[in-house]
């Protein structure tokens, strides 16, 4: 039974991967650090780039090395990725978005093609039809499951964050500030206390996010052990 549900399990986060993170750095990238819609694609396109590389590269080692592997080692890179993005600031560089995108992109096309191989070469050819259809079932249920299930934490660690945060800016809590911040967040002027809710606000939905990416990597991350419980492809038998 394990080794029958770690092939849906291993689609299911496939899907988490593939949709969740593209809904969140668009979003990120445009709302905190200020990208323009084209330098967003400039910098996501990597991602795509490496994956066809890497799904290449993996059709010609899925005959030669166990899939398992192929698909774990695919999923330690897209856990990596995601740790990196975890660790995203709104100082990071284009460069930093670039480099996590790549790898995560790297990690996903040593997944797909060696899962799909695990998954029809040990399926009776009588049952290749309804498993083709299973196969795209669990994927999307994984995909509109992670994209719903990120969104709503974004949004509810927004305004977690928001009100923890908020708490520490006391006029009980500014021993540690310089002259300079108290005067620029004085509460006597409203413009002050806009602007002083506004990058408290920015701060709060930047944790979101990572709390975010933190979720897609619990997902990508907890699939790995499960793999090994798979039946390889038994090429002997062709």
């Amino acid at each position: 039974f394990a080794g029958a549900a770690a092939a849906p399990a291993a689609l299911f986060s496939l899907g988490i991967i593939l949709l969740a993170t593209m809904a969140l750095l668009p979003p990120f990238l445009e709302g905190l650090l200020g990208y323009p819609v084209d330098l967003v694609g400039e910098v996501m396109a990597p991602r795509g780039f490496s994956t066809m590389l890497t799904m290449m590269l993996a059709g010609r080692l899925v005959n030669r090395v166990d899939p398992r592997l192929l698909v774990a080692t695919g999923l330690g890179l897209s856990t990596l990725a995601l740790w990196d993005m975890s660790q995203f600031t709104l100082d990071i560089t284009a460069w930093h978005v670039i480099s996590s995108g790549f790898l995560q992109g790297l990690g996903l096309g040593l997944v797909i093609v060696p899962l799909s191989t695990m998954t029809y070469a040990t399926l009776p050819t009588i049952l290749r039809n309804e498993g083709t259809a299973l196969y795209s079932l669990v994927r999307n249920l994984g995909s509109s499951f992670g994209l719903s299930v990120v969104i709503a934490q974004v949004s509810n660690k927004t305004q977690t964050h928001h009100a923890e945060l908020s708490s520490l800016v006391t006029p009980y809590e500014t021993q540690t500030w310089t002259d300079s911040v108290l005067d620029f967040w004085s509460a006597d002027s409203p413009q002050n206390l806009a602007m002083l809710d506004h990058a408290i606000n920015a701060q709060a939905v930047t944790m979101a996010y990572l709390d975010g990416f933190r979720l897609i990597m619990l997902a990508s991350g907890i699939v790995i052990p499960l793999l090994f419980l798979m039946r390889p492809p038994d090429y002997s038998t062709r």
